[in-house]
C-alpha cells in the first residue's frame, strides 16, 4: 500500500530592512533543510526587490502592518491557497536550521491537540534530563518565539478562528507584537498545547536586532548546527 506523502506550506516573514542582511541566511538554510518556500510575506514596500527573490512567490504590505499582522495574514493566506494542507509551517525571517529537517519532521508522529515550536530556549532544559536524546516534549506553555512554527490543519484552524487571535489587534501595546505569547495563549484556551523539541531544530540569528523592539531571549545552547543531519537522530 502506497502512503500518501505529507504536503507542507511554507512561509517567512521578513521586512525590506534585513533584505541584504539576516534573509538571505534564512532562505538558503530553509531551502538545504527541505523546505519548498511557498510565499515570502514582506512587511513594507517601497523598497527595490532583490533579484535572489525573483522566483519566490511575494506578498508586499504597503503601507506596514506591523509583525502580528503580517504574520498572521501571512499564515491565513498559506491556508487559503491551500486549504487540505497537512503541515503549515512559518518561519521568522532571522534563523538557521538543521540539514533535512523537512524529512525529519515527516517521520515524527504530529501530536494530538498541539503544535510544534521548533525553538527551544535554556529555560526549557528542565523538562528532561539529557537535552541531546529528549525528543518533543510539552513545553512550558509560556510561548518563548515564534521562529517557526508548525500546524496540522485543523490546528491552524482552531487559531484563526479563535477570538483571542481576532481581539489580539484591538490591545494598545500588545496588538501587535509578542507574536508567541498571543498563540499559546489562543491554543491552550482551546485545549492545544505547545510542544518543543530536544535539541532544538533552529538557532535564532537576529538577536542583535528586532523589528519588534522586544527584549532578545538567550540564544539556544543545544541547537547542533545547521550543517548536521537531524534525520541521523532516528538512526
Amino acid at each position: 500500500m502506497q502512503i500518501r506523502s505529507i504536503k507542507w506550506m511554507c512561509g517567512i516573514t521578513t521586512v525590506p530592512e534585513r533584505f541584504n542582511s539576516l534573509l538571505p541566511q534564512t532562505l538558503q538554510s530553509v531551502t538545504r533543510a527541505g523546505f519548498t518556500i511557498d510565499r515570502v510575506f514582506v512587511d513594507g514596500g517601497g523598497k527595490q526587490i532583490p533579484s535572489y527573490l525573483d522566483s519566490i512567490p511575494l506578498t508586499l504590505r504597503d503601507p506596514t502592518i506591523r509583525t502580528f499582522g503580517n504574520w498572521v495574514l501571512g499564515i491565513a493566506e498559506l491556508y487559503i491557497r491551500e486549504p487540505t494542507a497537512d503541515r503549515y509551517i512559518m518561519f521568522q525571517d532571522d534563523l538557521v536550521i538543521g540539514l533535512n529537517v523537512k524529512s525529519y519532521l515527516d517521520k515524527c508522529q504530529f501530536p494530538d491537540h498541539g503544535y510544534w515550536n521548533l525553538y527551544t530556549t535554556p529555560e526549557s532544559h528542565d523538562l528532561v534530563s539529557d537535552p541531546t536524546k529528549g525528543g518533543w516534549v510539552k513545553s512550558h506553555q509560556r510561548g518563548r518565539g515564534a521562529l517557526a512554527l508548525v500546524f496540522d490543519n485543523e490546528g491552524l484552524r482552531k487559531l484563526l478562528s479563535h477570538a483571542h487571535m481576532i481581539d489580539r489587534p484591538r490591545h494598545a501595546s500588545r496588538g501587535w507584537r509578542n507574536i508567541d505569547g498571543g498563540i499559546v495563549t489562543a491554543m491552550n484556551k482551546t485545549e492545544y498545547n505547545e510542544y518543543i523539541h530536544f535539541p532544538s531544530l533552529v538557532q535564532h540569528t537576529g538577536h542583535n536586532s528586532s523589528s519588534m523592539s522586544n527584549r532578545q531571549h538567550p540564544l539556544c545552547t543545544n541547537f547542533l548546527g545547521e550543517n548536521f543531519d537531524y534525520m541521523s537522530l532516528l538512526k
